[in-house]
């Protein structure tokens, strides 16, 4: 009897932890990470505080997916793959749990923000909240809306988890504002990327996304704008700010990734990730 309330209780635990979908959060943690780094001042630095920084984005991320999850069961129950990410649309756990486990999250998180980062922080964790709740939630539903699914997407997972990381010590600066939107429209093409992948499903279940409503061809011109600004906005950043050794990073990795072929998407995010560790590491050395 013991025996099978322990399995019971575990199975209960790895369902919710698969609603989660912790796999899909590497890029959004990484996002955040960074963020901290951006401000970076090992003065000021907390291991206690960063770990709660991080449990935090942990529970962000957590209440995101899941919250996603919830009011997507009916799509994802049309598609494989997807309804093997969504224990909800399986009807492994019902609605009302998944919503119940999911508002925890922000009950617990919320306070403890304001009470170890201030006012400040706890203010933009909540808009993050709220934004992704309105992106996924009716009535707003703000995923099924064209344009606006891109620009809410790049706020709440580009630029809200980057202030995040970069307001835990309490300031901006110039570095964390421009890696800010380098985020945002990093972030708009990931999506539009993903609804382009996405797009024959989409389109057949009427799902009316940016993709769907302008077309793919349209979409792919669009996303090749945004993946262009990306690069313009990173070398910018790079002179402005007079980290030259970055400036270099980026013209060898996009040298780099056309003699090894590799095609468009992959150039940009090989070489956004690079540019941006890069101008963070060396605005630190500077910093010395």
């Amino acid at each position: 009897m013991i025996f099978k309330i322990i399995r019971n209780f575990s199975y209960r635990i790895n369902v919710h932890l698969a609603n989660f979908r912790i796999f899909d959060w590497k890029a959004y943690l990484f996002v955040s990470v960074i963020g901290s780094l951006a401000t970076f001042e090992l003065s000021k630095f907390d291991p206690f505080k960063y770990i709660l920084f991080i449990a935090l984005i942990c529970s962000y991320l957590a209440f995101s997916f899941s919250i996603n999850n919830i009011f997507d069961k009916h799509v994802d129950s049309l598609d494989k793959v997807a309804l093997s990410k969504n224990p909800v649309a399986g009807g492994k756990i019902t609605e009302i749990e998944a919503l119940t486990l999911s508002f925890l999250m922000p009950m617990v998180s919320l306070p403890a923000s304001i009470i170890v980062f201030g006012i400040k922080y706890f203010l933009v964790y909540t808009f993050a909240y709220a934004l992704s709740t309105m992106y996924s939630a009716p009535p707003f539903r703000l995923k099924g809306k064209p344009i606006i699914d891109l620009v809410v997407h790049g706020i709440f997972f580009g630029v809200l988890p980057f202030l995040l990381g970069a307001l835990i010590i309490g300031s901006l600066n110039a570095l964390s504002l421009s890696l800010g939107l380098s985020f945002f429209l990093y972030s708009i093409f990931l999506e539009l990327r993903n609804h382009i992948e996405d797009y024959d499903f989409d389109s057949l279940a009427n799902i009316k996304t940016t993709a769907v409503v302008i077309g793919k061809e349209k979409s792919e011109k669009i996303k090749e704008v945004v993946a262009t600004a990306v690069m313009i906005w990173l070398v910018l950043s790079a002179v402005a700010l007079k980290l030259y050794w970055s400036l270099a990073v980026v013209t060898l990795a996009l040298l780099c990734c056309d003699l090894l072929g590799l095609n468009k998407d992959r150039k940009i995010d090989i070489t956004f990730v690079l540019a941006t560790v890069s101008l963070i590491l060396e605005a630190i050395f500077l910093s010395f």
